[in-house]
């Protein structure tokens, strides 16, 4: 009797890491698309258009923060960084940066 419970059990087991590695051959299901949660009711057209309206907008965007204890030498380095950046051609542009030591 106990050899056959320990046969069943690693059956189990070895059945189950078949089908974990089985699952994840495929790749492991994400979704981040918080929509998606809501009841097939809850969800409007409208939201789905300006999810996506936004998430096209936001994606060829790169934003970089640099900090310094001192305002100036921070702004400058961030200017430097944007154009190294530009020169390499990572980016087409940079915009932005603030002009003012308040925050």
């Amino acid at each position: 009797m106990n050899r056959v419970g320990l046969l069943i059990y690693l059956l189990l087991l070895f059945s189950s890491i078949l089908v974990i590695v089985m699952r994840v051959q495929d790749g492991v299901p994400l979704e981040t698309n918080i929509l998606a949660l809501l009841p097939q009711t809850e969800e409007a057209d409208w939201i789905q258009k300006a999810e996506a309206a936004e998430r096209s907008r936001g994606s060829d965007q790169f934003i970089a923060l640099v900090g310094h204890p001192d305002f100036e030498t921070a702004r400058s380095a961030s200017v430097s960084f944007g154009q190294m950046l530009v020169d390499a051609g990572v980016l087409q542009s940079v915009v932005g940066g603030s002009q003012t030591a308040a925050f």
